[in-house]
């Protein structure tokens, strides 16, 4: 598989969700870069947008592959003085820039943080979100009497109201953020799940020799499958369908 793929859609958001299909891979295992937002070009013409994913840990492949190798200039010698000044001078825009990014990071987790506390007002629905800004992008709890409203069967609920956070969040930012949404540690509990579920059918395939076809998944599962299968060295997996229908079967090996 290559290590990037640009995908073309009528909006941003569809673009992703194709993307991240046709690949098999979940949001939070790739780096999202928007290259159109799309919208209405010359004589009122339609535009698509388009963007590119790119696998966590290969984009420096990406990379290489549409940027030709720079050539480096010979270092000027600088005079201490206008030098050690010149570091001076670089540190100040520096720090304005972080104290800007960070305040950018609040605002958005905050957005998302009214959003769901909105939605839920809505709803009729006892539950809070609470958000902090990580690593990986924004990370939201959902507590209260009636999470298990909110989760839906199999996290479909959760799932959906993730995604529309996301939009909210994403909507007119150049760079995407990775949401996440969790409640009653549901997203733990439901790996743990699928885990137990490939390794139970890998042993049965063992056994019988035939083939098992799992219920249709959401790309994210379907990793965690194939992640699982792996350590069975007499069986082997792979996805099937289109989705929303694509599920996991599991075979011996050829």
């Amino acid at each position: 598989m290559s290590e990037y793929l640009e995908v073309k859609a009528k909006t941003i958001d569809e673009a992703i969700m194709k993307g991240l299909a046709q690949m098999d891979v979940s949001i939070d295992e790739v780096n999202i870069d928007i290259i159109e937002e799309g919208g209405k070009g010359f004589l009122g013409l339609g535009r698509s947008a388009v963007v590119r994913l790119t696998r966590k840990g290969e984009e420096g492949t990406a990379a290489a592959s549409s940027e030709k190798p720079a050539v480096k200039p010979a270092a000027k010698k600088e005079r201490p003085e206008f030098a050690r000044k010149k570091r001076e001078d670089q540190k100040k825009p520096a720090k304005k820039s972080e104290t800007a990014a960070k305040t950018d990071d609040d605002e958005k987790t905050q957005a998302a943080i009214e959003f769901l506390n909105g939605m839920f007002q809505k709803m009729r629905v006892d539950a809070t979100a609470q958000g902090k800004r990580t690593q990986d992008g924004i990370f939201l709890e959902i507590t209260g009497d009636s999470t298990g409203v909110l989760i839906g069967r199999r996290g479909d609920t959760l799932d959906a109201i993730q995604y529309l956070t996301s939009l909210v969040v994403n909507k007119g930012k150049a760079e995407y953020i990775r949401v996440v949404i969790d409640t009653e540690n549901y997203r733990k509990k439901r790996e743990d799940t699928l885990v137990k579920l490939a390794n139970r059918m890998a042993a049965k395939v063992e056994k019988s020799g035939r083939r098992m076809v799992l219920e249709p998944m959401n790309p994210y599962e379907r990793r965690i499958l194939h992640s699982t299968i792996q350590n069975h060295p007499g069986v082997e997996s792979l996805s099937e369908g289109e989705d929303p229908y694509r599920r996991v079967v599991i075979r011996k090996k050829r």
